[in-house]
């Protein structure tokens, strides 16, 4: 039995892969989004899936990924378009931020970041679309209709960012260790 070598993808590759697999799986979140009963509640899975791809991305594509998911949230759900795009850009590009400077990529840090983010979504959404207009049984779609969908959404979080974080370990493929000699010009302290 010969022992054969494992072709790798060169880099550029790999990332473009990724990148055209992140997109393509953003419309197919839209396309379930989108699809069902429009008068019953429904998880906003976009915003888990972008949070989770921000978390191993940089700040400008985060950014870009966080506003093309918000827009596609915003019809997804029959509001403003913008109001949500802009929203989620800026949370996943800090999120990027805080992800790459200050804390771990785990499942505990990704999931306290999509209960803020959603909670903050939900205030903001309940406040600006029904409350702030005073509408009668504000209180109902606040019940019947925001709160579902809130808790909808944090369930499908511990789902995404499995996934994200497969296909980011197998995106990166293996790093190979490499030590260097001890140079003798070099004066050790």
């Amino acid at each position: 039995m010969k022992n054969k070598a494992k072709v790798h993808l060169p880099p550029r590759l790999r990332i473009a892969l990724k990148w055209t697999v992140y997109v393509v799986f953003t419309f197919i979140i839209f396309a379930f989004s989108t699809s069902g009963n429009p008068d019953k509640s429904k998880a906003l899975v976009l915003i888990p899936f972008c949070l989770a791809v921000s978390c191993f991305e940089a700040e400008i594509p985060s950014t870009a990924l966080g506003a093309l998911g918000g827009i596609l949230t915003d019809i997804a759900s029959g509001q403003l378009i913008g109001f949500c795009g802009f929203y989620l850009a800026l949370i996943c590009g800090l999120s990027s931020a805080m992800f790459r400077q200050f804390l771990r990529k785990n499942i505990i840090n990704y999931f306290l970041a999509v209960l803020l983010t959603c909670s903050i979504y939900l205030y903001i959404s309940y406040f600006f679309f029904y409350r702030i207009w005073d509408f009668e049984g504000h209180e109902l779609v606040m019940k019947a209709r925001l709160l579902p969908s809130y808790f909808k959404t944090l369930a499908w979080s511990l789902v995404v960012f499995p996934l994200i974080w497969l296909s980011q370990k197998l995106a990166d493929g293996t790093r190979e260790l490499v030590i260097e000699q001890q140079d003798a010009k070099i004066d050790r302290v």
